[in-house]
This record gives C-alpha cells, sequence and structure tokens, in this order.
C-alpha cells in the first residue's frame, strides 16, 4: 500500500495567512492586499481578503504531465460526499493504494461522513489525507494549482474567473503556505480544465482562454509569453473549443496519455455534424507535433451522445500512477464504454483500467478529471 504521511487538517481564514505574510516557504517582504469580501455570506462564512505577492517569481522547471508518477492527487471530496457518495468511493478504492489522496472537505462534518463511508465500504479510514478548506464547488481541476517541477516545486496559481468563488480562488496560496511550496501568481484568467501539459514543454487550450483575458487587456501573444515565463511552456496550440459545450475545456474532448500521444475525440457527423469537423481539425493541429519522443500521435476515441444536453466525454480521466479511471455511461450506451475501455488499453498496454459509473456526475458539467488535480512534488521529495 502506498505509505502515507499525516497531514494536518487545514481550516484558516484569508486574513491568518495575510497576518503571516509567508507564502509557500518564503517571505514576502511586500504584498498588496485586494478587498473581496462575500456578497451575502452563507451562515457561518466570514469574508476573506486575497493576498498576493508583488514581485513576480519566475520559475524554473516544467509542468509534468498528468501520466507521469504523482505524489499525490488533489480530489474534491466536498461534493462528492454530499452528493455522489458511491462515484467517491468507486474512486478512492481504484487508486488509494497507488497516490496519497489529498480530500478537499468544508467542514469537519463532511470529513466525518466520508469516514464513514469509507468503512461501510471496508476501505482504510485513514486512506484520505483531509484538507479542510470553506470551498463550495468540488472542481479543484479549475481552480487548484498547477505546479512547476525544478530544483524545488512551485505552486504556480492563476485567477480562478467564477463569480462568488474567493474561496476557491484562494485554494492555491493555502495549498502551498500549508506544504511550505514556492508560490507565485501568473497574472492569467484561467479554468484548470482548459490546458494540458504534456510534460515537455508543449501546452493546449482552447481559444477560450483568450476570451477569458480580454478583460486584462492581453493578446495572444502576451498570454503565450505568460505561458512561458510562469509554467516554461515553450510550444502552444490552441484549439477550437466544442461547440455549444458549456465550459470550453480541453479535457472535454482530449487527453494527454503519454509525452508523444494523445487521445482526442471523435464524433460521427450524423451524430454532430458541428463538431465532428472540429474534432478532425483539432486532430490535424495535434498530430505530428514535434516532442523528445518524437512526433504527436493522435489517438481518436468515440465522443457519447449529447442529445440529452449532457455533454459526455471519454477523456475527463484521472491518470494514477500506473492506474487510469475513465468515464463511464451505462445508462447511455454501455457497449460504447467498452470501446472507450479498450481504446485507453490500446494506447496505455500497460496500465490498469477502471471504469467509473459518471452518469450523474456529467449532468453537471464535468467528469473525473474535473475533480481531481495531480500534484508532481509536496517539496523534499514528499
Amino acid at each position: 500500500m502506498f505509505k502515507r504521511r499525516p497531514l494536518l487538517t487545514l481550516f484558516v481564514a484569508g486574513a491568518i495567512l495575510a497576518t503571516a505574510g509567508f507564502f509557500a516557504g518564503f517571505g514576502v517582504e511586500a504584498y498588496r492586499t485586494a478587498g473581496s469580501a462575500l456578497a451575502d455570506p452563507p451562515p457561518g462564512r466570514t469574508s476573506v481578503e486575497r493576498v498576493r505577492p508583488i514581485a513576480d517569481v519566475i520559475t524554473s522547471g516544467r509542468v509534468v504531465g498528468g501520466f507521469e508518477h504523482q505524489a499525490a492527487m488533489i480530489l474534491g471530496v466536498n461534493e462528492l460526499i454530499q452528493y455522489h457518495p458511491q462515484t467517491l468511493a468507486q474512486i478512492v478504492a481504484a487508486i488509494h493504494d497507488r497516490i496519497k489522496i489529498i480530500g478537499v472537505v468544508a467542514n469537519s462534518d463532511q470529513q466525518a461522513k466520508t469516514i464513514a463511508l469509507l468503512k461501510d465500504n471496508n476501505l482504510p479510514e485513514d486512506c484520505i489525507d483531509f484538507f479542510q478548506w470553506p470551498v463550495e464547488a468540488m472542481w479543484v481541476r479549475d481552480y487548484a494549482p498547477y505546479f512547476v517541477v525544478g530544483d524545488h516545486a512551485t505552486v504556480i496559481d492563476y485567477t480562478y474567473p467564477e463569480q462568488n468563488r474567493d474561496l476557491e480562488d484562494s485554494f492555491s496560496v493555502a495549498f502551498a503556505a500549508t506544504f511550505g511550496l514556492h508560490y507565485t501568481h501568473a497574472h492569467l484568467t484561467l479554468e484548470g480544465g482548459n490546458l494540458t501539459s504534456n510534460g515537455d514543454g508543449l501546452c493546449i487550450t482552447t481559444t477560450r482562454i483568450g476570451a477569458g483575458n480580454e478583460a486584462r487587456g492581453y493578446n495572444a501573444e502576451r498570454i503565450g509569453q505568460l505561458l512561458h515565463d510562469y509554467f516554461h511552456f515553450d510550444r502552444w496550440v490552441h484549439l477550437k473549443p466544442l461547440e455549444d459545450e458549456p465550459t470550453g475545456h480541453t479535457d472535454m474532448f482530449l487527453t494527454v496519455c503519454a509525452v508523444n500521444k494523445v487521445i482526442v475525440g471523435l464524433y460521427r457527423s450524423d451524430e454532430d455534424a458541428v463538431n465532428a469537423p472540429i474534432l478532425d481539425e483539432n486532430s490535424s493541429a495535434l498530430k505530428g507535433e514535434p516532442t523528445k519522443n518524437g512526433p504527436m500521435d493522435v489517438i481518436r476515441i468515440p465522443m457519447p451522445s449529447h442529445k440529452d444536453g449532457n455533454w459526455r466525454s471519454y477523456t475527463n480521466v484521472i491518470y494514477a500512477n500506473g492506474v487510469v479511471l475513465v468515464p463511464q455511461y451505462p445508462d447511455t450506451d454501455p457497449d460504447l464504454d467498452k470501446v472507450a475501455l479498450n481504446v485507453f488499453h490500446e494506447a496505455l498496454p500497460d496500465w490498469k483500467m477502471v471504469g467509473i459509473d459518471c452518469s450523474k456526475l456529467i449532468a453537471k458539467r464535468g467528469a473525473l478529471h474535473c475533480i481531481s488535480r495531480q500534484v508532481p512534488s509536496l517539496g523534499d521529495n514528499k
């Protein structure tokens, strides 16, 4: 079983972090405070302040690929335990012996319910390390930090654009401070589901990243410069998002499963006449992209139906040190589910494939990748 280290449950207000003047392993001599009091906060919730270092810390290292070995995985336990407990139990059962799971909960009640769920499913009570931070959303992929790993691990923060989600936007600061990681802010507005790395300097987004940064006055050149300076990407491929799919994220139609291998969705023209050519065009844009392991190979995977308004995806996966969790939709097309699992098996023959029923989860506009964030290093080789 994966050896675990105890994690002190964290529950601090942004004001405490500001008073400490300490971010992720280095003292901040000067910092600015942007007031962001929540409008009509729920009972028991206080307003917070977001504090960012003034000086930019230009990073060294790289953003590793999700398919590479990871020290831990952040999981949005908060909403999962409330609305999708069996999905949570299936995820934990599949990966707890492969990777440290850091479960985000908003309060002690959610933590207690999760421990009870583990007991009921004959899972070790200590197989989740709880990180208590009063966020509402389980979509940790979109607001949890990126990590650049070189001589040390650096948390790369960004502005999470959802309104009235200041606590989510402060998550990266709290995480960095807890683990003593270096911290910097990339000065980009971003949702993490729309930035994919191959671990070799290639960054893949959709064009939605441009629209998200229009208010900053950024053009593509400026966005590219920030992606280079803070994330150390040296190539950026920006693709068309799926038409009418609400997130506009890359993880809804592609996943990078190796340095030189990407799985891209495929619609039949009779299933979706608009998005079929978009995905074909995106595949062509990625095919042959140079990597250290040779030209990028594009593997196509069928996209399940979205005729009922639920944008199902097989590429919204979790990689966990030799195990890949693949969304399944047994109430929609169980035969296609098997085809999807086989695509991943052929792409990753040495990995274990586990299907996770995401039929209810996808109705909330996300699946497995959306509720998770890999952590390549917790510092000091932890």
